[in-house]
């Protein structure tokens, strides 16, 4: 810590250095609203900048987070991180962020390269038991992220209502007269399958309606689009189609066009995510909206809220948030 500034502050105030201390040190409360607010005051006038690694040897906190992610490029994680950076900028931590790979091994070296820094908690997408057991064996207050976590793993996790999400898409063409209508998800993603499995539901809980499930295995975009034009060849092809994600639904939509059919006059399609190229395809996109930003400020508060409390949870805290259907182009009534 910058000692000498600390008592050229205090001199100027006519306080102790140890209040100046305390004040620029988080401990405001414990002084007047008036000696706070002079010794800031000064502080910034003078251009007092605190030394954060000293700070953390004397208290053992180092104020950083650690946040791990999924190796993506897209729209839906850059906003969660939004959300987390802000939040935790605004209660004075920083992130520090890691993506996982796909190589098991890789993924421990670069957790523990982060655990080394000391962080104070983890901000965690749960992308498997490889990067969850490295992060409860670092004994840190952890807030999982988008995918919940086995139930075993006792961890806090904000995510998206997805069985809801499912539910607004099915009855948003089924009151369009859809009755024959198909859904399709990246298979080994838990949240796809749940909006998958919940739109199925939805459908068919209308006497008429059926529902044509198609699992893309090994989240790859060529695979899904034979499945695509496999479903849309048939004889009695879906007037709809439900895609878990608004990646499969851009898909469907090209591989549509591809075979002549016209979105939506021959084949309504809803995506699921509301990212950033949803509104700016042909034609645009409706979806189900999530909340991401806003998915990354609400564990950024829950993980700092378990920091500070200094105390064991009596139980994990699950938080889903409403999605929302946002309706544009690619939907119209069934002919």
């Amino acid at each position: 810590m910058a000692r000498s500034g600390i008592l050229k502050i205090a001199e100027r105030c006519g306080v102790s250095h140890m209040t100046v201390s305390r004040i620029l040190t988080g401990k405001a409360d414990l002084h007047s609203p008036k000696t706070v607010a002079l010794v800031r005051k000064v502080a910034d006038e003078m251009g007092y900048r605190p030394n954060l690694v000293a700070q953390s040897m004397q208290t053992g906190h180092t104020r950083m987070i650690g946040v791990v992610l999924r190796s993506s490029h897209g729209s839906w994680f850059s906003d969660i991180q939004c959300g987390i950076h802000d939040r935790l900028v605004e209660r004075g931590y920083l992130p520090l962020t890691l993506e996982m790979s796909g190589d098991r091994e890789q993924n421990a070296k670069r957790l523990n390269h982060m655990l080394d820094r000391r962080v104070e908690g983890l901000i965690l997408w749960y992308g498997g038991e490889d990067v969850l057991e490295e992060s409860l064996r670092a004994k840190l207050p952890v807030v999982t992220i988008d995918t919940p976590p086995p139930e075993t793993a006792q961890l806090d996790f904000v995510g998206t209502d997805d069985t809801l999400g499912g539910r607004l898409a099915a009855e948003h063409l089924l009151d369009l007269g859809h009755r024959r209508v198909a859904a399709i998800a990246f298979e080994e993603l838990p949240t796809m399958r749940e909006r998958r499995e919940a739109f199925r539901a939805a459908v068919e809980s209308v006497e008429s309606a059926g529902c044509q499930e198609v699992a893309v295995t090994g989240h790859d975009n060529d695979v899904a689009r034979g499945l695509i034009k496999e479903l849309l060849s048939q004889d009695s092809r879906p007037t709809a189609v439900f895609a878990a994600t608004d990646k499969l639904a851009w898909l469907v939509i090209s591989e549509a066009h591809a075979m002549g059919l016209s979105v939506p006059e021959d084949l309504s399609v809803v995506g699921y995510a509301d990212l950033d190229f949803a509104e700016m395809i042909t034609p645009a996109l409706t979806t189900v909206r999530q909340a991401p930003t806003e998915i990354g400020q609400r564990a950024s508060d829950l993980l700092l809220n378990r920091i500070e409390a200094k105390e064991e949870p009596e139980s994990p805290e699950y938080v889903l948030l409403k999605p929302e259907l946002v309706v544009r182009q690619s939907t119209a009534l069934c002919k």
